[in-house]
């Protein structure tokens, strides 16, 4: 009776604490000698995210026990349930470990080398034909612009000539460039699929922290922090033309298409607003 009875008198403050609001929580990010600015910060609880500026600052909206996050090219992620006692501080300090990238192992034994020429040559294991029988002079290449190539017409009489089929010869000429463009024009396909694999690999939203700085979102763009993760979705441009915009020398292109987003992501939510209203 007891027990039932200390239940019910704690059980409204347990509900009240799970449906706490979430506030906004001012944090930094430290490391050993490294940069700490665009590390990216998740709220998993929300899917809120925040960067951290050149000084490993940021601040995101969290409640306690919502986990955190913490994400960078140079450091191992770290995922924080967030405890009361982080929201009593000034500032929550986070402290990420350097990532380290293990090299394969490098065996060097030593050579029996001498440094003369002639010995170290007839020591060296050659697998195929002779080569040091080859006569090099006598060889022609069809790709080398140093070989001699022998030109039948022009050594031939005019009886040798007679015999030749010119449209086949122009035939073959055609069919070869043919082959050549038709290589050229796979090897371009496969490129341009490998690309699109590299691209799609990766969220739109990560290319964007790869490029651009938290601040390039809230002071340039104008783009109020809680409403990152909304312009995000609503700018994504599609796989093909992001493709395309992530080309270095669309660089200018892609900002002026999130100029443009921006700008149309604002004017709905101006009228999404007004419609409320009325």
């Amino acid at each position: 009776m007891k027990l039932t009875l200390l239940f019910l008198l704690f059980s409204p403050f347990v509900f009240w604490g799970q449906d706490l609001p979430r506030e906004v929580l001012y944090g930094r990010i430290v490391a050993d000698s490294m940069d700490v600015n665009q590390i990216t910060i998740v709220n998993k609880n929300t899917n809120l995210f925040a960067i951290s500026n050149d000084n490993g600052n940021f601040s995101i909206k969290a409640r306690v026990k919502d986990t955190l996050v913490f994400r960078g090219l140079s450091f191992n992620s770290l995922e924080y349930v967030l405890k009361p006692a982080d929201f009593k501080v000034d500032e929550f300090i986070v402290k990420l470990e350097t990532k380290i990238n293990d090299l394969n192992e490098v065996v060097i034994s030593p050579n029996s080398l001498t440094g003369i020429v002639e010995i170290d040559t007839k020591r060296l294991k050659v697998y195929g034909e002779d080569f040091l029988g080859i006569d090099y002079s006598s060889l022609q290449y069809e790709n080398d612009k140093y070989s001699k190539v022998v030109n039948p017409i022009a050594n031939a009489g005019f009886s040798e000539l007679s015999g030749i089929d010119f449209v086949k010869m122009g035939e073959m000429f055609v069919s070869k460039k043919k082959k050549e463009k038709w290589k050229m024009q796979r090897a371009e396909g496969y490129a341009y699929e490998n690309r699109k694999r590299e691209v799609q690999a990766i969220s739109f939203s990560e290319h964007l922290y790869r490029r651009y700085s938290y601040n390039f979102f809230t002071n340039d763009l104008k783009i109020a922090p809680e409403d990152l993760t909304s312009f995000i979705a609503f700018a994504e441009p599609g796989l093909i033309a992001l493709v395309d915009y992530l080309k270095p020398e669309n660089e200018i292109k892609f900002i002026d298409y999130l100029i443009d987003k921006s700008n149309e992501f604002k004017r709905n939510k101006i009228l999404e607003s007004t419609t409320n209203k009325k």
